[in-house]
């Protein structure tokens, strides 16, 4: 049994609906600090929308939502500048917005300004040290329209990362991306996780990717399917719960 100060995320019986569809029924799980923790559920099974209510996004209908023992309208904007979110299908498309690398990632410090509401010299070292972890230094000069899908999404991880997160969200993080980006991601990714300790939480619909890279999985399909290490998660029959049949054998050798 993890001991409290461990748990980094709990939620009691949470339930959600929009209209008179539920969305996510009875929900009950915890994470400790450091886990590596893949999200797996199929379209409209409710990711997007726990992914929302752990960022404050979204509040529960019903039952509890606590991030470092605390409903999020409770934690201070100190501890707010510590969860990291990137959300869905960043890397798709282009964007034109007329902003440089460097900006947008400098951009994540804003909500900690002080009443001058002018950079100092310590945010411009954090969105310099975030772009060195994010392999993007190089790049601080180009506009956001000039970027590859992998190249992008590597911004906004740097963004998310500028105020040296405890925990980092992750949305899809690889949609748009090309197979080699999305393997350099997940490696960084995961050091991340295995040198900085940091809790990671990614959503993805490739089970194989959730298989290979995350130590726990989580699988959510309106309700709790299963929660636990990834190797005893998909020795059973989780899959065929979730997808069907067909799927039931899908992914080997993890």
């Amino acid at each position: 049994m993890p001991k409290t100060s461990d748990i980094i995320i709990s939620m009691r019986d949470v339930s959600m609906q929009y209209t008179d569809t539920p969305v996510l029924e009875h929900l009950s799980f915890r994470i400790n600090q450091g886990e590596y923790v893949g999200i797996l559920g199929p379209n409209g099974g409710g990711k997007t929308t726990l992914l929302k209510l752990l960022v404050g996004m979204l509040h529960p209908q019903q039952g509890e939502v606590k991030i470092f023992g605390k409903p999020f309208r409770d934690l201070t904007a100190s501890e707010r500048s510590t969860i990291g979110f990137v959300p869905q299908r960043i890397s798709e498309g282009r964007i034109d917005f007329p902003a440089t690398v460097a900006e947008v990632v400098l951009s994540g410090r804003a909500p900690s300004l002080g009443w001058t509401r002018r950079y100092r010299h310590d945010d411009l070292a954090a969105a310099h040290s975030a772009m060195e972890q994010a392999g993007i230094e190089q790049l601080h000069d180009r506009l956001l329209g000039t970027l590859s899908g992998g190249q992008l999404q590597r911004v906004m991880i740097a963004r998310a990362m500028v105020n040296n997160p405890t925990l980092l969200l992750l949305d899809e993080p690889t949609v748009g991306v090309d197979a080699a980006s999305q393997e350099a991601f997940y490696g960084f990714i995961k050091e991340l996780n295995q040198d900085q300790g940091m809790t990671i939480i990614f959503v993805s619909h490739d089970i194989d990717v959730v298989a290979h890279e995350a130590q726990t999985i989580l699988c959510v399909n309106r309700t709790l399917i299963c929660h636990g290490p990834s190797r005893e998660v998909l020795a059973g029959d989780v899959l065929e719960q979730m997808y069907g049949k067909k799927l039931r054998s899908i992914v080997h050798g993890h």
